[in-house]
């Protein structure tokens, strides 16, 4: 249902959805979380006439794609040829406690 000119409420589904078309948000927060148009704005674009592809983030376009592997990604050398500081190499790591569970259900105390 067409609230205003860029705002729908869209039954259907788990959750109902208010989607604003000019800010691409939905009120499943899907949307605004990706940045990629939800079924709640799919389907407010199909009763609206928008664009569908408008409301993505430009993010997912080529250009955004071609440019983050634009420069020259080099290869990692094996790691003998590494140059590690004396005091890095010397610092010890250890995996954090894990603690030992019980088998089956846990009991529950009334």
């Amino acid at each position: 249902m067409q609230l205003n000119n860029v705002t729908f409420h869209v039954r259907g589904g788990a959750l109902d959805g208010v989607v604003d078309t000019l800010n691409s948000t939905c009120s499943c927060q899907e949307f605004d979380i990706d940045r990629l148009p939800c079924v709640h704005a799919i389907a407010a674009v199909q009763n609206g006439n928008f664009n569908l592809y408008s409301l993505a983030s430009p993010y997912y376009t080529k250009d955004y794609y071609m440019l983050a592997y634009e420069d020259t990604i080099y290869p990692v050398s094996s790691q003998s040829q590494w140059n590690v500081p004396d005091e890095v190499a010397a610092q010890v790591v250890k995996p954090r406690e894990v603690k030992e569970r019980k088998r089956g259900r846990p009991k529950c105390s009334r």
